[in-house]
């Protein structure tokens, strides 16, 4: 009964929380951004991306400790993909969205909020968003399976886990200020190539431990269901298509020619292109799954 008042009491203040922050974010979206200056302490909010974030952050914890709440956003997800127009047309959306934030970067150069460089406008809060999807969507499959006890559901926790950094760090940006380790360091200063490449020194060796997970997670996982396995094996090659822009444009330091726009519209776009795959690819995975199990989703409290 402590445990069902303290659950309560939890879900009651991260709904306060979150509805402090979605009339923020309208604020924000009406006027522009805004500063609230209070007893000397400043408050500013003229970006979507972290208030966006901790909207999803907060979300996802009612998930985690809420089963009521959980059992309504599995129920979404898994309503979702028994209607596959509805799918759809939930895909062409989030792609017509990625355009249209790509557009808007040519179109409205002199506007932060719509500059893909900064890694901090709208473009930045959607590409957050969607990789936070992910999570959910990874999270209501991973539950899924293991309620009917499936082989490896425990699989799906490291994805889970990948794509939550992913989403911190598209909003945050740890990648900009990590450190690279000593050993690359040291390569740097003997080959001066490696200097062009700044914070992906960090990941080269992150990128092939993720790579290898996930080509292990797909046959082992995803095999399965071919028509899945297809679709997130083209969100990986966007990936990483996406992770190759970048290095051109730090070996060939494009950043201060003509071909500097082009290359982070391609970069970005193609990053969110790669995440609504995957979306596809889960939302396949999940239908396919619905349709090979049976008696619905079992709760689990």
């Amino acid at each position: 009964m402590n445990k069902l008042k303290w659950n309560n009491y939890i879900g009651l203040s991260l709904d306060v929380i979150l509805i402090c922050l979605i009339l923020s974010v309208c604020v924000s979206l009406i006027l522009g951004g805004f500063t609230l200056d209070f007893r000397g302490v400043s408050l500013s909010l003229d970006r979507l991306s972290k208030p966006v974030f901790h909207i999803m952050s907060l979300i996802y914890l009612k998930y985690l400790i809420q089963p009521a709440f959980r059992d309504k956003v599995d129920g979404f997800f898994i309503n979702l993909v028994q209607d596959l127009r509805k799918q759809i047309c939930v895909l062409i959306l989030l792609l017509l969205v990625t355009g249209g934030l790509v557009l808007c970067y040519f179109i409205f150069p002199q506007y932060d909020i719509w500059n893909l460089d900064l890694e901090s406008g709208h473009a930045t809060a959607f590409s957050g968003w969607i990789l936070f999807n992910l999570v959910f969507l990874g999270s209501v499959i991973y539950r899924m399976e293991k309620s009917r006890t499936l082989r490896q559901s425990r699989l799906w926790l490291p994805i889970i886990i990948l794509f939550l950094y992913l989403s911190f760090d598209e909003v945050f940006s740890f990648h900009e200020w990590l450190p690279a380790p000593a050993f690359i360091q040291e390569l740097s200063k003997k080959y001066p190539v490696f200097e062009r490449f700044d914070w992906l020194r960090m990941y080269i060796p992150i990128f092939a431990a993720v790579g290898i997970y996930l080509i292990y997670f797909m046959f082992n996982k995803i095999y399965q269901y071919k028509s899945a396995f297809i679709v997130m094996g083209l969100g990986g090659f966007v990936y990483a298509l996406s992770i190759g822009t970048e290095m051109i444009m730090m070996q060939l330091n494009l950043r201060e020619t003509s071909f500097h726009d082009v290359q982070v519209a391609s970069e970005e776009g193609l990053e969110m292109l790669g995440t609504i795959l995957f979306i596809s690819a889960f939302l396949i995975y999940l239908r396919l799954l619905l349709k090979k199990t049976e008696n619905g989703f079992k709760k689990i409290n």
